[in-house]
């Protein structure tokens, strides 16, 4: 064999090599504990699934990939989540891992939600392949694109911040992107099977990826609304409690524009991403002309109900997590909101007209209110038997399925996300805490 590696048949070789060598199913950086479980230091984690599936970790940077230490068994492991932390502006969200083979547990942290049950489900599965997943917190967007031939970039502008999951996509510039549906502002978790935690690990996995076709999974569905000049100012808007964007309070008219409603969260102008809020939007919009391109954030649809002779609309609201909108708590069965499709668990963005935050404000706007009365919810993702799931299936997104699904609107606020879909069965889970209280492992349900 030949000893020079800058030799192109060695450069083949070793490309070679690397393409046949197995892949991990998952990794990516994650805070691991020591063994007193007090202190947390940054780690390179990659899960294998081969064998009895194996968790090892090494040292982040520029070495990351070398894993010494780790679990070599994982096979009936039990998994668990643990209490959310805040240092400062950074969240923590931990999660726990015991062996059946060896009696300790291993603390482990992720900088958001959304990675903590990207790890915990991917963990499960390689710990109990036999038990049936329930899709808790719903289905994530899944990208293909092929990788752009060399020295062609990627078009890509990626950016991250403290207490934002993973990378946002700040501005699409690249054709192969754009044709894709890739949007600005859209969240990317995963490129392939690397947890995309910061932009420098966004930029490793982006210049190691291998060309050909690349899987991108995004945390949200989000869609572009097109309307013109004239009708962008009719728009009021206000900052969001938490992350980036701008929220439309209500509407000059009163009406909606261009599919729009009171509590859409607004994410891009034009292509470029709104990091300063409201004030920055007004700008954008401003600097426009004709034609506006806006990214909105999941879907919203409006509801037009009618209260009962004694004045009642037969709900029940409660506040949802942090920095998300309220939720529906309880849905009367002879109510209109039954009928209109409302269920236990939909996010509440809008009453009336205009944007609410918390579920006192909704209710009060809702007892305010006359006999009708307009309800805004939001979904993460659109009804995929509707008009804007047939363009999520010509993409290539998953049809719809049957499944008990955890009801809660994190999704809508960055960093937190917990996916809402659908309820299907008797089981209704209406909160978040409520959802993170089902054990993770074997359970079975029944009714």
């Amino acid at each position: 064999p030949c000893s020079r590696k800058s030799h192109p048949r060695c450069r083949r070789r070793a490309r070679e090599n690397r393409m046949a060598a197995p892949s991990s199913l998952l990794r990516g950086e994650l805070y691991k504990a020591d063994q007193m479980g007090a202190i947390f230091k940054l780690r390179w984690v990659e899960l294998w699934a081969g064998g009895k599936g194996e968790l090892r970790w090494g040292y982040p940077g520029p070495n990351a990939g070398t894993t010494d230490r780790g679990i070599s068994d994982l096979s009936g492991a039990t998994v668990s989540l643990g209490a959310e932390e805040w240092r400062g502006a950074e969240a923590r969200f931990g999660f726990q891992v015991t062996p059946r083979s060896r009696p300790r547990t291993y603390f482990f942290q992720a900088s958001s939600a959304e990675e903590r049950r990207l790890w915990v489900d991917a963990i499960e599965n390689v710990a109990s392949p036999d038990v049936t997943r329930s899709n808790l917190g719903g289905g994530y967007r899944l990208i293909f694109m092929v990788r752009p031939q060399f020295p062609r970039p990627w078009g890509i502008d990626l950016g991250s911040a403290p207490g934002l999951p993973c990378v946002t996509v700040l501005e699409v510039a690249g054709e192969e992107a754009r044709a894709v549906g890739l949007l600005a502002g859209d969240v990317v978790l995963t490129l392939g099977n690397t947890v995309l935690r910061t932009a420098t690990v966004a930029q490793r996995a982006f210049r190691e990826a291998p060309y050909g076709r690349v899987t991108m999974r995004l945390v949200t569905h989000n869609r572009e609304v097109c309307i013109m000049k004239h009708q962008s100012q009719q728009l009021f808007c206000s900052d969001p409690p938490a992350g980036v964007g701008a929220i439309i309070t209500r509407f000059l008219d009163g009406g909606g524009v261009g599919g729009l409603n009171a509590g859409d969260r607004l994410l891009a102008v034009n292509g470029k991403l709104v990091t300063d809020g409201a004030e920055q939007l007004s700008r954008r919009l401003q600097d426009s002309a004709g034609e506006v391109k806006l990214v909105v954030s999941g879907y919203t649809t409006a509801h037009s109900l009618r209260k009962d002779e004694e004045g009642k609309l037969g709900v029940r609201l409660s506040d949802g997590p942090r920095h998300s909108p309220p939720v529906l708590s309880e849905v009367a069965r002879s109510s209109s909101a039954w009928s209109a499709g409302l269920r236990a668990g939909d996010a509440v963005v809008g009453v009336s007209g205009e944007a609410v935050f918390d579920a006192e404000e909704a209710e009060q706007r809702i007892a305010a209110a006359g006999r009708s009365v307009n309800i805004v919810t939001w979904k993460s993702r659109p009804d995929m038997d509707g008009v804007a799931g047939a363009k999520e299936r010509a993409r290539g997104a998953p049809p719809r399925r049957p499944n008990v699904t955890a009801s809660a609107a994190e999704c809508y606020y960055l960093p937190h996300a917990w996916h809402k879909q659908e309820l299907y069965h008797d089981l209704t889970l209406p909160t978040y805490d409520a959802a993170a209280a089902v054990p993770v492992g074997k359970v079975r349900l029944e009714g």
